[in-house]
């Protein structure tokens, strides 16, 4: 069965008429578009943190609108490497996550979309987590980050992001403790965001063999 195309009809059923929607990346997002264009429904005002995304909706007649235009969503969803108990998402293969950031800050609910196996008890290193940065820190932002986390490892990217910045992927042997990771990443100049999406989801909507799933952050909240 395609359990992520099972959870993104089920978010895609959260989503009224005429509201303000984000979508993010990933083939669950994907499956996502394809049943809005099933049930087009024209009444919506949509978004989107990806290339690819846009290309999906227009080429389904959908009209994506300018980010800049806007300072509030209803709903944000997108998929995710992983996410934890508490919500907590690690995302990292598009490189996108600060325009993916920007929307899910908006919005009035940010939903996580995906198969059963992103979610996990707490966050692993299977992935690292992304930081972009503004060329000129390079090899500063790289400095600071090994004085912090001095058993980390790094390595740039070669590809630049939509705002021309370089990307680093940093990887742990075990995560730090999340809400220090998080600030630390953010406060060194010249950080522009990080892929790790702490305290920021309210709800995770899942499938896989024990059936469909919809996780509300209160669930697991301390």
């Amino acid at each position: 069965m395609n359990f992520k195309k099972i959870a993104a009809g089920a978010a895609t059923g959260l989503i009224a008429s005429n509201t303000i929607i984000g979508l993010g990346d990933g083939a669950a997002i994907g499956y996502m578009v394809e049943a809005l264009t099933a049930n087009k429904n024209n009444s919506l005002t949509l978004f989107t943190s990806s290339f690819s995304t846009k290309k999906l909706l227009e080429d389904a007649g959908f009209t994506v609108n300018d980010i800049a235009t806007v300072n509030a969503l209803d709903i944000y969803f997108d998929g995710c490497d992983q996410f934890d108990k508490n919500l907590n998402a690690l995302k990292s293969g598009s490189g996108i996550h600060t325009t993916e950031k920007l929307l899910a800050s908006m919005a009035g609910q940010f939903i996580l979309v995906g198969d059963a196996s992103k979610y996990v008890d707490a966050l692993q290193t299977k992935y690292p987590v992304v930081i972009e940065v503004i060329p000129d820190s390079i090899q500063y932002v790289q400095e600071q980050v090994h004085t912090i986390f001095p058993f980390c490892k790094m390595q740039v990217r070669e590809s630049r992001t939509r705002y021309s910045n370089l990307l680093i992927d940093i990887w742990f042997d075990e995560f730090p403790e999340l809400s220090i990771l998080n600030p630390a990443l953010k406060n060194i100049t010249g950080v522009l965001e990080s892929s790790l999406f702490y305290n920021m989801a309210h709800k995770a909507v899942i499938a896989g063999e024990n059936g469909l799933r919809i996780i509300e952050k209160q669930e697991y909240s301390s």
